[in-house]
């Protein structure tokens, strides 16, 4: 499955951590023998600065469109316009969605938006576990 992995990047503080965070649960994705997209890793070289209105909406939308589903990491309770237009395209297009939440993070509309049960977790030993 190709699977387009979805996150908050806007205004956060350590990207540092959040690149290696997102690294991670892509590893644990092709783990399973997907292959993942990730806009600020495969587009914007992990640099969020001078992007344009077109490479940070509409090559989201064509990879939400070319993806099987969508894998949504939630690690802030701050939502994130840019996640919830992915979010909402996936569901436009009827794409799978799977939502990870680490634990202690509140999101219960996008509990409704997802296609099953999310995923909540600790650490990246468990969010893999519950992906199995």
């Amino acid at each position: 499955m190709r699977i387009f992995i979805s996150y908050k990047y806007s205004n956060i503080k350590d990207k540092a951590q959040l690149k290696d965070e997102l690294l991670e649960v892509s590893d644990i994705l092709e783990s399973f023998g997907h292959e993942t997209f990730l806009l600020a890793r495969d587009v914007q070289n992990w640099n969020n600065k001078g992007h344009s209105l077109h490479s940070r909406f509409s090559i989201p939308a064509r990879e939400i469109r070319k993806a099987d589903g969508i894998f949504v990491y939630l690690n802030s309770s701050v939502l994130s316009p840019g996640l919830l237009f992915e979010i909402h395209w996936a569901k436009l297009f009827g794409k799978k969605i799977i939502l990870a939440i680490k634990e202690g993070v509140r999101s219960s509309y996008l509990h409704k938006l997802a296609s099953e049960k999310a995923i909540v977790f600790k650490n990246f030993a468990e969010l893999k576990a519950g992906l199995k």
